[in-house]
């Protein structure tokens, strides 16, 4: 029998070969019911990176994009006193805080909670963060709460850059 996070580990290599990007998503629209998800979403996403970096030898970045309750850092037991939220928020800084945890695994902790996280990820500064990532990683794996597909969806069917306005029409 395979694990779970050894099926997913399969899926995700056989679909890059393909050169497909994917993403899963569980939605729900009940936060109470979603509140343990969140911590399978964040174990799912570090057996994900640390899989990727250590069975296969490749340049992970992991980051806590749950803005709200940012718990990745509790997991690799680092400090959370700057992270993505305050990365996006700030003007003219340059470097991202990045903590590397092994020469293959570097994290981005999710920094100060922030009550309108989607604002920021919806960003141009996130877009650009994706893409310096994406240049410099082999892998970059987003923890995050399902809200953030629905809202990215949303916004291209709802042709705005509004996140607002994009989670309004789901």
């Amino acid at each position: 029998s395979i694990s779970p996070v050894r099926r997913l580990r399969i899926a995700v290599m056989v679909l890059a070969l393909a050169g497909v990007t994917a993403s899963a998503q569980t939605p729900s629209t009940d936060p109470a019911a979603r509140a343990p998800q969140n911590a399978n979403y964040t174990l799912t996403a570090t057996n994900l990176a640390l899989t990727l970096s250590e069975s296969y030898r490749r340049r992970v970045l992991l980051i806590d994009a749950d803005l709200r309750r940012p718990t990745l850092h509790d997991t690799f037991d680092i400090p959370n006193l700057a992270g993505l939220s305050d990365w996006l928020k700030a003007r003219g800084a340059d470097t991202m805080p990045l903590i590397e945890i092994t020469p293959t695994l570097a994290i981005v902790p999710g920094g100060r909670p922030d009550h309108d996280p989607m604002s920021g990820l919806a960003s141009d500064r996130m877009k650009r963060v994706i893409q310096e990532a994406s240049d410099r990683y082999d892998w970059v794996v987003l923890d995050s709460v399902s809200e953030i597909g629905e809202v990215v969806l949303a916004s291209e069917k709802a042709k705005t850059k509004d996140p607002r306005q994009a989670y309004g029409a789901l």
